[in-house]
Protein backbone atom coordinates (compact mmCIF):
# COMPACT_ATOMS: atom_id res chain seq x y z
CA UNK A 1 0.00 0.00 0.00
CA UNK A 2 1.70 3.18 -0.85
CA UNK A 3 1.71 5.84 1.48
CA UNK A 4 2.05 9.71 0.06
CA UNK A 5 4.68 11.87 2.23
CA UNK A 6 2.73 14.36 4.71
CA UNK A 7 3.37 17.75 4.56
CA UNK A 8 5.88 18.12 7.89
CA UNK A 9 7.68 15.25 5.77
CA UNK A 10 7.98 17.00 2.60
CA UNK A 11 9.09 20.10 4.71
CA UNK A 12 11.62 18.38 6.93
CA UNK A 13 13.80 17.23 3.47
CA UNK A 14 14.02 20.58 2.60
CA UNK A 15 14.76 21.58 5.87
CA UNK A 16 17.97 19.48 5.79
CA UNK A 17 19.15 20.09 2.13
CA UNK A 18 19.01 23.79 2.92
CA UNK A 19 21.02 23.12 6.20
CA UNK A 20 23.31 21.00 4.39
CA UNK A 21 23.50 24.17 1.12
CA UNK A 22 24.23 26.71 4.33
CA UNK A 23 27.26 24.03 5.17
CA UNK A 24 28.78 23.86 2.47
CA UNK A 25 28.27 27.59 1.81
CA UNK A 26 29.94 28.20 5.73
CA UNK A 27 32.75 25.79 4.94
CA UNK A 28 33.78 27.92 1.21
CA UNK A 29 33.69 30.68 3.13
CA UNK A 30 35.83 29.68 5.62
CA UNK A 31 38.23 28.27 2.75
CA UNK A 32 38.50 31.35 0.89
CA UNK A 33 39.08 33.94 4.22
CA UNK A 34 41.91 31.34 5.11
CA UNK A 35 43.17 31.94 1.67
CA UNK A 36 43.08 35.35 1.96
CA UNK A 37 44.57 35.57 5.22
CA UNK A 38 47.51 33.40 3.86
CA UNK A 39 47.94 35.87 0.97
CA UNK A 40 47.95 38.68 3.27
CA UNK A 41 50.35 37.23 5.58
CA UNK A 42 53.01 36.91 2.64
CA UNK A 43 52.38 40.41 1.42
CA UNK A 44 52.74 41.50 4.72
CA UNK A 45 56.05 39.99 5.24
CA UNK A 46 57.21 40.33 2.24
CA UNK A 47 56.59 44.45 2.27
CA UNK A 48 57.59 44.88 5.76
CA UNK A 49 61.13 43.46 4.60
CA UNK A 50 61.10 45.28 1.46
CA UNK A 51 60.52 48.64 3.30
CA UNK A 52 63.40 47.83 6.16
CA UNK A 53 66.34 49.09 4.63
CA UNK A 54 68.44 48.34 7.37
CA UNK A 55 68.46 44.49 6.61
CA UNK A 56 69.11 44.99 2.72
CA UNK A 57 67.40 42.93 -0.19
CA UNK A 58 69.38 40.03 0.25
CA UNK A 59 67.93 39.15 3.69
CA UNK A 60 64.39 39.92 2.49
CA UNK A 61 65.10 36.89 -0.30
CA UNK A 62 66.12 34.59 2.29
CA UNK A 63 63.89 35.42 5.20
CA UNK A 64 60.91 35.54 2.43
CA UNK A 65 61.62 32.10 1.26
CA UNK A 66 61.75 30.68 4.86
CA UNK A 67 58.11 32.52 5.67
CA UNK A 68 56.72 31.41 2.19
CA UNK A 69 58.35 27.94 2.40
CA UNK A 70 56.17 27.23 5.70
CA UNK A 71 53.53 28.99 4.50
CA UNK A 72 53.71 26.69 1.30
CA UNK A 73 53.55 23.46 3.71
CA UNK A 74 50.44 24.82 5.33
CA UNK A 75 49.09 25.97 2.53
CA UNK A 76 49.40 22.96 0.26
CA UNK A 77 48.27 20.52 3.01
CA UNK A 78 44.65 22.62 2.74
CA UNK A 79 44.55 23.76 -0.27
CA UNK A 80 46.99 22.46 -3.00
CA UNK A 81 50.23 23.98 -4.56
CA UNK A 82 50.31 27.26 -3.64
CA UNK A 83 50.85 30.45 -6.47
CA UNK A 84 54.66 32.62 -6.39
CA UNK A 85 54.86 36.22 -7.31
CA UNK A 86 57.82 38.10 -7.84
CA UNK A 87 58.78 41.57 -7.56
CA UNK A 88 61.79 43.15 -9.75
CA UNK A 89 65.18 44.09 -8.96
CA UNK A 90 68.16 44.32 -10.69
CA UNK A 91 71.12 42.13 -11.42
CA UNK A 92 74.37 42.43 -13.37
CA UNK A 93 76.60 40.09 -15.36
CA UNK A 94 79.44 42.35 -16.21
CA UNK A 95 80.79 43.81 -12.30
CA UNK A 96 78.05 46.71 -12.68
CA UNK A 97 79.14 48.01 -15.55
CA UNK A 98 75.46 47.27 -16.76
CA UNK A 99 72.27 45.67 -15.04
CA UNK A 100 68.92 44.09 -15.77
CA UNK A 101 65.65 43.59 -13.80
CA UNK A 102 65.06 40.11 -13.11
CA UNK A 103 62.89 38.15 -10.48
CA UNK A 104 63.71 38.91 -6.61
CA UNK A 105 63.42 35.41 -6.17
CA UNK A 106 66.76 34.47 -7.84
CA UNK A 107 69.44 33.30 -5.70
CA UNK A 108 72.67 35.03 -6.49
CA UNK A 109 75.02 34.00 -8.20
CA UNK A 110 73.46 32.64 -10.70
CA UNK A 111 73.64 31.15 -14.44
CA UNK A 112 72.75 33.86 -17.24
CA UNK A 113 73.10 33.24 -20.76
CA UNK A 114 75.39 36.96 -20.70
CA UNK A 115 77.12 35.30 -17.70
CA UNK A 116 77.13 34.73 -13.93
CA UNK A 117 74.92 37.38 -12.60
CA UNK A 118 75.22 38.50 -8.98
CA UNK A 119 72.70 41.13 -7.33
CA UNK A 120 73.23 45.11 -8.54
CA UNK A 121 71.97 47.76 -5.63
CA UNK A 122 71.24 50.48 -8.47
CA UNK A 123 71.11 53.73 -6.57
CA UNK A 124 70.15 57.54 -7.91
CA UNK A 125 73.46 59.62 -8.17
CA UNK A 126 73.90 63.63 -9.12
CA UNK A 127 74.90 62.31 -12.62
CA UNK A 128 72.02 59.33 -13.16
CA UNK A 129 71.70 55.88 -11.99
CA UNK A 130 74.62 53.92 -10.90
CA UNK A 131 74.98 50.08 -9.26
CA UNK A 132 76.61 51.41 -5.61
CA UNK A 133 77.61 47.51 -4.80
CA UNK A 134 77.45 43.80 -5.92
CA UNK A 135 75.38 40.91 -3.69
CA UNK A 136 75.74 37.37 -4.04
CA UNK A 137 75.66 34.48 -1.53
CA UNK A 138 78.12 32.12 -0.29
CA UNK A 139 78.37 28.15 -2.14
CA UNK A 140 77.00 26.73 1.02
CA UNK A 141 74.28 29.58 2.19
CA UNK A 142 72.66 29.27 -1.60
CA UNK A 143 72.60 25.65 -1.46
CA UNK A 144 70.37 25.92 1.72
CA UNK A 145 67.95 28.61 0.48
CA UNK A 146 67.92 26.29 -2.68
CA UNK A 147 67.10 23.13 -0.82
CA UNK A 148 64.42 24.75 1.34
CA UNK A 149 62.87 27.14 -1.72
CA UNK A 150 62.16 23.85 -4.56
CA UNK A 151 61.08 21.73 -1.47
CA UNK A 152 58.27 24.44 -1.18
CA UNK A 153 57.52 24.94 -4.40
CA UNK A 154 57.24 20.53 -4.95
CA UNK A 155 55.44 19.69 -1.54
CA UNK A 156 52.52 17.87 -1.55
CA UNK A 157 49.90 17.26 1.35
CA UNK A 158 51.43 15.83 3.99
CA UNK A 159 55.08 16.54 3.37
CA UNK A 160 56.94 17.54 6.42
CA UNK A 161 59.46 20.51 5.65
CA UNK A 162 63.03 20.00 4.92
CA UNK A 163 65.68 19.88 7.67
CA UNK A 164 67.64 22.71 5.93
CA UNK A 165 64.41 24.90 6.78
CA UNK A 166 65.83 25.69 10.55
CA UNK A 167 69.35 26.85 9.06
CA UNK A 168 67.86 29.07 6.51
CA UNK A 169 68.28 32.25 9.01
CA UNK A 170 71.42 31.37 9.98
CA UNK A 171 72.46 31.32 5.79
CA UNK A 172 70.87 34.44 5.48
CA UNK A 173 72.54 36.22 8.32
CA UNK A 174 76.31 34.96 7.73
CA UNK A 175 76.17 33.61 3.92
CA UNK A 176 75.60 37.38 2.35
CA UNK A 177 78.64 38.76 0.32
CA UNK A 178 79.25 42.51 -1.03
CA UNK A 179 81.64 44.23 -3.24
CA UNK A 180 81.79 47.01 -4.75
CA UNK A 181 82.02 47.52 -8.74
CA UNK A 182 85.81 46.65 -9.77
CA UNK A 183 86.47 45.28 -6.38
CA UNK A 184 88.88 42.16 -6.40
CA UNK A 185 87.57 39.98 -3.18
CA UNK A 186 84.06 39.53 -1.95
CA UNK A 187 83.51 39.85 1.71
CA UNK A 188 81.11 39.39 4.80
CA UNK A 189 77.89 41.98 4.35
CA UNK A 190 78.84 41.40 8.41
CA UNK A 191 81.73 42.45 8.96
CA UNK A 192 82.94 46.23 9.06
CA UNK A 193 84.38 46.08 5.61
CA UNK A 194 80.66 44.62 4.54
CA UNK A 195 79.03 47.34 6.47
CA UNK A 196 81.06 50.51 5.14
CA UNK A 197 80.21 49.06 1.36
CA UNK A 198 76.82 48.72 1.95
CA UNK A 199 76.52 52.50 3.04
CA UNK A 200 76.31 54.06 -0.69
CA UNK A 201 77.12 57.95 -0.59
CA UNK A 202 78.02 60.72 -3.07
CA UNK A 203 80.40 63.14 -2.64
CA UNK A 204 78.81 66.08 -1.14
CA UNK A 205 76.68 64.46 0.57
CA UNK A 206 76.75 63.00 3.99
CA UNK A 207 73.27 61.11 3.99
CA UNK A 208 73.22 57.97 2.36
CA UNK A 209 71.32 57.96 -1.03
CA UNK A 210 68.13 56.06 -2.52
CA UNK A 211 68.55 52.75 -3.38
CA UNK A 212 66.05 52.49 -6.85
CA UNK A 213 64.71 49.26 -8.10
CA UNK A 214 62.72 48.56 -11.53
CA UNK A 215 59.76 50.16 -12.86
Amino acid sequence: MNQTPSRHSAQTVQEAIMAIQEADAAKASTVKQKKQKRQKSAKSLRERLRSNSRFGYGVAVAVLITGLALLAFQWVNQFGTPAYSEIKVFYSVDDGKTYFPDGEGRLPPFDHPNGLAVRAHVFNGSSGPFVGYLEQFSPEARNIITRVSEAAKTAKPGDKPPPELSRVVDAQRNGRQVKRPKDANWVSINSGAGQAITRVRISGNPEPVKEIQPQ
